[in-house]
């Protein structure tokens, strides 16, 4: 007999190998000097390593991490190369995928297909046919499948294959149906405590379920059905999705396994909720300030989000068991709250949209009257108000649509709000109100740390604030069924803005008592919080995975949170999707145009170029003007920006002035606020395809570029020496640049003009000055008015789906995911909008660009501190922030 050495850091794979190993050693099967053993990320090379692998015939090893990169596996690799092993190394989802040595290929998919397989017999097997490889006995018994995919109930005698038997014994076809997908390898190894509960609290509060397992990653060339033929056997029924909500427990992203597309989703059209297993114990998450760790916000939290997924809750945590097995067992008040979920997307998709309640919910912060419907670049006000027609045209109860921005305020502003200054009788008498004993009621059920800290921060329930003879205030304007209100203040003291995302104090008793009323009381079907940005995901409690003292889980329930939000804030944006539940729809920045100069900034602006050219026509005259652009820049009051150095020569002093204004001329301002839902038009659609052009896009260049070129140039350093002369044309580069923006402004109006049609761009030729250019310059321009033509125009115009987007969503439809960012800083990709954003996608991070540059902020940050403190430092903590993935580095002794 041959030693075989098993090695794993899979806990499952290695606990039920080494079973398999002990009953084959029993059974005198297996050589008594084969191993099993465990591996970590932590895992050290040493001689015990050495002295197990020097005289081992064949090693096998299963990896599952970032990649084989580790202090042990530098060691590893060359030593079993090095004494000729022969090995099969799968890992995987890493770069390497797996390492293969001394093992014909036959024998290589025997091996993998037990392992693939799973189950005690291949992995018996597995042991078998591996030893067989040496002593040339590979009759063994041929991998079993076993079943690939099936539909689980635990009182079912056997799975299921065929979904109409299933529904004939299981299913009620006047309920909603949940549909759900689990791994194969649970189902396999008998793991089967967190389904069996997910499916009887499904049935117990009157819905179907139909539990399917499946392989995350099949292997198509096995026989293993993709994800798309899963769907289309169990959860659809002649090609028509038979189930109303897709629960996804499934870690790392569906579309990511290669075997299931976005395309196939959309047409599928039911949200997808994702329900977490913990790979912890359930101890470490409930105790954990931050909830779930990096690996499992990594693999079930954001990769999921490329998907489209809507977070749900952690239904179920990893406990290891005696042998190294692991188990998830159910966390059974979450299973309620994830089905809870469930049934309220369930009852959008059933429910009549005349007999909805929804919620719209204004920001309000600070909360006066003058700053209802505060929101980053969005017209709040207007957007609602083409919501609220909207609704009525598909079957909404709403009373009355306002004419006009200014009446949907007045309205507003003549029922209750949460100005308490501005409050009359009349107001008070008639809002609508949370009595004390319903909220007393429904503190009295949360946890007994959660009624303690509100006591602490608040008093006694129902506190002091918006509190009018002992009831709770909702302030809002009830229209038919739709309810148009404001955000309740996130607490009130001598530092507001500090309470507002604080991640300690609790939320008043009325901001529970607020949701309460919706949830509970009133009975809202969904809520819309309306832009960039609230306060309900910045409430005290876990980053992700969040439990029943989180805040935010207390505030909002069960309650389907659909929230537009603006595209280019990223991280606050995330804050909403995984701490609020949100299903986000991404929208359109605010127009916005190049800044310009004006007033004095103009003046001044000529005066510097007036001593440009006089610097070699009229150098007699400089003093006088030095002494004019002195006076002029106190009066645009510059002295300060720009520093005057009396013994540098004073053109340098120029240059830099002139930098500044063109920096400023050329910064983009917003002309206005966005409209949901409405794309760009007439002026702003130039302002767009200008700003949007600005900068390259990946492949294709930058509008200014190009143009900057035919006269010899890079934009950037016309940019940064703008008080120099362009003596061919007398003029200076920034005289130049604005010549330039002329022209591409020409350009934008020609495409306008022919309709972006593609096949009319040779209209082009007729500018005299495109007409005069070469045949590179010509290609580049060409290949940028296409791409405008293609890409960006037609994606602009896609923005009505932001508002069709929203109705979809209280519709109980899916929303397709989209990438964040912003798309005037090259990243016109990202467009169009109305899709439900996700954040960073370590796929695709970093560019070759981003790495080279943070290399050098990295560098620069370690050599100032060994500057100033004369050695390393101990500890580097990194922030990774911003609208376009940037890396801030924070360096600590």
């Amino acid at each position: 007999m041959s030693k075989v050495v098993f090695l794993s850091n899979v806990d499952r794979r290695f606990a039920m190998m080494q079973v398999a190993l002990q009953q084959l050693q029993q059974e005198n099967l297996l050589s008594n000097d084969s191993v099993c053993a465990k591996l970590s990320d932590n895992t050290v090379w040493n001689d015990e390593w050495q002295k197990l692998l020097e005289d081992a015939d064949i090693l096998l090893l299963k990896w599952m991490g970032a990649g084989l990169d580790t202090p042990f596996f530098k060691k590893l690799l060359p030593f079993i190369k090095k004494h000729q092993l022969r090995y099969y190394i799968d890992a995987a989802g890493t770069e390497e995928e797996e390492l293969v040595s001394g093992i014909e290929k036959n024998d290589l998919e025997k091996l993998k297909a037990y392992a693939l397989y799973s189950g005690m017999k291949n992995y018996r097997n597995l042991f078998l046919y591996a030893n067989g490889i040496l002593t040339g006995k590979t009759d063994i018994e041929l991998p079993d499948p076993m079943y690939w995919s099936a539909i689980y109930h635990p009182k079912a005698k056997t799975v299921y294959t065929d979904l109409a038997a299933y529904k004939k014994d299981f299913c009620d076809a006047a309920k909603p149906t949940i549909g759900i997908l689990f791994y194969r390898d649970e189902w396999v190894w008998g793991d089967l405590a967190y389904q069996t509960a997910l499916i009887e609290e499904i049935e117990r509060q009157g819905m179907n379920a139909v539990c399917v397992f499946s392989n995350g990653m099949p292997v198509l060339e096995l026989g293993m059905p993709s994800l798309i033929k899963i769907f289309e056997d169990y959860f659809c029924e002649n090609g028509v999705p038979s189930i109303d909500v897709f629960i996804n427990t499934m870690k790392f992203s569906l579309t990511g396994a290669r075997s299931m597309t976005l395309d196939f989703l959309k047409k599928f059209n039911v949200p997808v909720l994702q329900a977490y297993t913990l790979l912890t114990p359930y101890e470490n998450w409930r105790d954990d300030f931050e909830g779930m760790n990096a690996m499992e916000v990594s693999i079930s939290v954001t990769m999921p989000e490329f998907d489209g997924a809507i977070h749900g809750v952690p239904i179920a945590n990893k406990k290891l068991l005696e042998n190294g097995d692991v188990r998830y067992l159910p966390i059974n008040e979450r299973i309620v709250r994830m089905v809870n979920k469930a049934r309220k997307w369930a009852v959008l998709r059933r429910k009549k949209n005349a007999d909805k309640k929804v919620a719209i919910i204004f920001h309000n912060y600070p909360p006066r009257n003058s700053n209802i419907g505060s929101a980053v670049g969005l017209d709040t006000i207007e957007s609602i108000r083409l919501v609220l027609q909207a609704l009525r045209e598909r079957g909404y109860k709403v009373d009355t649509i306002p004419e006009d921005g200014k009446e949907f305020i007045n309205e507003l502003t003549a029922n209750a709000t949460n100005d308490r200054a501005l409050l009359t009788e009349k107001q008070l008498a008639a809002a609508n109100k949370l009595s004390g004993a319903d909220y007393r009621k429904f503190f009295e059920l949360q946890d007994e740390g959660v009624k303690a800290q509100l006591v602490k921060d608040w008093g006694e329930a129902p506190g002091e604030v918006m509190n009018y003879d002992g009831d709770l205030l909702i302030p809002g304007t009830m229209n038919g069924n739709i309810f148009v209100t404001v955000q309740p203040p996130r607490g009130f003291g001598e530092d507001p803005s500090k309470i507002y995302h604080s991640p300690f104090c609790a939320p008043t008793h009325h901001y529970l008592g607020f949701y309460h009323w919706l949830r509970d009381i009133w009975q809202a079907d969904a809520v819309v919080h309306v832009g960039t940005h609230g306060s309900l995901e910045w409430l005290p409690g876990k980053n992700a995975g969040l439990n029943n003292t989180c805040y935010p889980d207390i505030s909002l329930g069960d309650l389907p949170n659909i929230y537009p939000y603006l595209i280019t804030i990223t991280g606050e944006g995330i804050q909403a999707k995984r701490r609020g539940a949100a299903c986000l729809i991404e929208h359109l920045p605010p127009p916005m145009t190049d800044a310009g100069v004006y007033d004095e900034l103009e003046e001044l602006e000529k005066l510097m170029d007036e001593y440009c050219h006089f610097e070699t026509t009229q150098p007699e005259n400089l003093e006088k003007l030095q002494s004019l652009i002195l006076e002029k820049v106190v009066q645009a009051n510059l002295q300060d920006e720009v520093f005057f150095d009396e013994e540098k020569p004073f053109n340098d002093y120029v240059m830099d002035l002139h930098n500044y204004i063109t920096d400023l001329k050329n910064m983009q301002v917003r002309i206005g606020l966005h409209i949901l839902g409405q794309p760009p038009q007439d002026e702003n659609l130039r302002e767009y395809l200008m700003l949007l052009t600005r900068l390259e896009n990946g492949d294709i260049p930058s509008l200014m570029q190009v143009l900057a070129k035919q006269y010899g140039f890079d934009y950037y350093d016309l940019l940064e020496n703008s008080g120099l002369i362009y003596e061919p044309l007398n003029i200076t580069y920034g005289a130049l640049i604005d010549k330039l923006r002329a022209r591409s402004r020409n350009i934008i109006a020609l495409l306008i003009e022919h309709g972006f049609d593609e096949e009319k761009l040779y209209n082009l030729e007729n500018l005299e000055w495109v007409c005069d250019g070469s045949s590179e310059f010509k290609l580049a321009l060409k290949q940028i008015c296409c791409y405008i033509c293609n890409n960006i125009y037609p994606n602009l115009m896609l923005t009505s789906q932001e508002r069709e987007n929203l109705l979809r969503g209280l519709e109980g439809q899916y929303i397709e995911p989209g990438p964040s960012g912003a798309p005037s800083s090259g990243g016109a990709d990202l467009l169009p909008t109305g899709r439900n954003f996700y954040g960073i996608d370590p796929r695709n991070l970093p560019t070759p660009a981003a790495w080279e540059i943070g290399k050098t902020l990295g560098d620069q940050v370690i050599e100032r501190y060994i500057s100033e403190e004369g050695r390393y430092p101990e500890k580097c903590w990194y922030s990774f922030y911003g609208q376009v993935p940037i890396c801030a580095v924070t360096v600590s002794a």
